[in-house]
């Protein structure tokens, strides 16, 4: 389960980062988090994050956070 905690944490961490970069505009780093993101992503499934439902809370709160990030990228792609 702490590896799992580990990875959610990571996950905050990169969106924290992508958001300054979205801010940036740097789409070459927005990029490259989106691979680390998938990859992080992918760990918390096959780590089944489903069975810890102490872990949830943060699970909504990332989840949140990655559509706010989403809907800032589709904006700035507008105002390009």
């Amino acid at each position: 389960m702490e590896s799992l905690k580990t990875t959610l944490d990571d996950i905050e961490a990169l969106l924290d980062e992508e958001r300054r970069a979205i801010a940036r505009a740097d789409s070459a780093r927005v990029m490259e988090l989106s691979l680390e993101k998938e990859r992080a992503m992918n760990a918390l499934l096959r780590g089944g994050i489903g069975d810890h439902p102490e872990l949830l809370p943060q699970f909504r709160r990332m989840t949140e956070r990655l559509r706010e990030n989403l809907v800032l990228l589709v904006h700035a792609r507008a105002c390009i």
